[in-house]
């Protein structure tokens, strides 16, 4: 206040100095505010990673590799007990903690000490679900499912979403009935054997045939959703991951999640990564479906539907499914964990 009196002395500063100074204290705050969203839009975000750990490698390679991010990662430190010292270096705004093992070596004071300056601290699977749409299975721990505010579906949620599936299964069967019937003669005509190929997949209330608008009326699935595996690759796929048993007390972590919801003709994994030809493939598919089972909601449906209608009508996949941006993780060779197969 004795500044701002001293440099303009005929400013009305008004009748109480109490008000004024906290005037100029909210408009300096909003300054620097503001100075540094500047710096960050031009610059780019600067990341310190804490930790060397395989995730923390994926998420350093991941903002390396994307070019639409602005970020730029200023270091990667696994000394924890001078992490202070390297943040006055290289001055982050997010720190990125990727510790493999953090009971006793997080550093806690630091850490909260950045988020009091306004850094943000991030866990590394956090950071890596945001920046590829997937969750990292190995990172995932009961705990972090039970307790986790995700991993649950509201009851609207699921009344929008039966209801989505009902309405554009009717006006879809009405639509296109003229073409089913089409398709029928050309198959007839073209070879023996039945019209429609059946095949058993394994989704909620067991076995389901190959995803249909007339499944989706029959309530066997939704519109979007996991889809169902085959039985065939499912039995191949526990074959090679049995001996993930150690990391969740399942063959496959935490499967029985995929088949506590309906199943769909489309889903998050359909637009994000496109068609499994391997097991690595597969299993790279339900990291995107774990990330849909995090984040259900109707308006995430609603993306997914206009995406796979973008994707019908220009015979395009998504950026992402065309690059496979979600190409295997090698960090951790379920196929070979313990040099063997089965």
């Amino acid at each position: 206040m004795g500044i701002a009196y001293n440099l303009v002395p005929d400013a009305p500063l008004g009748g109480s100095p109490l008000l004024a100074g906290l005037v100029v204290i909210v408009g300096f705050l909003l300054g620097l505010r503001l100075c540094h969203r500047v710096r960050r839009r031009r610059h780019g975000e600067r990341v310190l990673v804490l930790g060397s750990s395989p995730l923390g490698r994926q998420v350093v390679e991941e903002i390396e590799r994307r070019t639409d991010l602005r970020y730029q990662v200023v270091g990667v430190v696994d000394d924890a007990e001078n992490l202070d010292r390297v943040i006055e270096t290289t001055l982050p705004d997010r720190i990125v903690v990727a510790l493999a093992e953090r009971r006793g070596r997080l550093p806690v004071y630091p850490l909260l000490e950045s988020r009091a300056r306004g850094i943000v601290v991030e866990d590394a699977a956090a950071t890596y679900e945001r920046l590829t749409g997937k969750l990292a299975l190995e990172a995932m721990s009961p705990s972090s499912i039970v307790f986790s505010a995700d991993f649950q579906v509201s009851r609207p949620h699921l009344a929008l979403s039966r209801a989505l599936s009902l309405l554009v299964s009717v006006v879809g069967l009405i639509v296109l009935a003229p073409v089913f019937v089409l398709i029928v003669l050309l198959i007839k005509l073209d070879s023996r054997g039945p019209v429609f190929f059946i095949q058993e997949r394994v989704g909620l209330s067991g076995l389901s045939l190959l995803p249909q608008l007339v499944n989706v009326l029959r309530g066997d699935m939704n519109l979007v959703g996991p889809r169902p595996h085959p039985v065939t690759n499912l039995g191949l796929l526990i074959l090679v991951v049995r001996n993930l048993s150690d990391v969740s007390g399942d063959a496959i972590p935490y499967y029985s999640l995929r088949c506590a919801v309906r199943p769909g003709i489309t889903g998050w994994a359909q637009i994000r990564y496109g068609y499994a030809n391997t097991i690595e493939e597969e299993m790279e598919k339900l990291r995107y479906d774990f990330y849909y089972l995090k984040h259900m909601s109707f308006w995430l449906d609603l993306r997914i539907l206009f995406e796979t209608a973008r994707i019908v009508w220009t015979g395009h996949s998504s950026a992402a499914a065309a690059a496979r941006v979600g190409r295997p993780d090698r960090s951790v060779d379920w196929t070979r964990r313990s040099g063997r197969v089965a």
